[in-house]
């Protein structure tokens, strides 16, 4: 579940023992940075409260993509890609062990690739990280209204799906399913 900044230092400040290492068990998270947020003052709030950040996730995230009018590249000028980097180091610095960036310039992400010490994987951030990452819906091609940018589709599992959908419809209205085979 995505938290918006007030609601995390909200609860960072009123119920660390509860929600983070106490009763609510929470030890780690991924932080998803989000532009225009000061997500050095979240991960340092966190590493406060003993919360392990296991992935950080900086470019666009899901938390941001509507705050930016759809999928939309970040760090593509000097000012974003300033802040992608100390989004980068912060999260690190908190002691994130693996970085995600997504929809960023490779030579922003390659900048960070050299200047962290830990892995950086890039969606759409192209070569110079450690790892690349797909969704796998995205990658089988499950979805037809919308690719990112980044995504190389390996096949068309939608187009399978509709036929398999359309068939098994026709044979419901026909009688033809479930046959006896079909039944306990």
């Amino acid at each position: 579940m995505a938290m918006k900044l007030g609601t995390v230092l909200m609860v960072l400040l009123s119920n660390q023992g509860h929600w983070f290492g106490g009763r609510g068990g929470a030890v780690t998270i991924q932080w998803a940075a989000e532009a225009k947020m000061p997500d050095a003052v979240v991960v340092w709030s966190l590493a406060y409260a003993n919360v392990k950040i296991r992935s950080g996730h900086i470019g666009l995230t899901a938390q941001s993509s509507g705050q930016l009018g759809g999928h939309k590249a970040q760090g593509r000028t000097a000012e974003s890609a300033k802040l992608v980097i100390e989004d980068a180091l912060a999260i690190e610095e908190a002691g994130a062990q693996l970085l995600l960036i997504e929809a960023v310039p490779p030579e922003v992400s390659g900048f960070i690739a050299q200047k962290l010490s830990i892995p950086v994987l890039s969606i759409g951030a192209g070569l110079p990280c450690d790892g690349q990452l797909l969704i796998v819906s995205d990658l089988i091609g499950q979805f037809q209204a919308f690719t990112p940018k980044f995504v190389k589709k390996y096949a068309n599992i939608a187009e399978v799906i509709t036929k398999a959908m359309a068939e098994y419809a026709k044979d419901v209205k026909a009688g033809a399913f479930p046959e006896d085979e079909h039944c306990y």
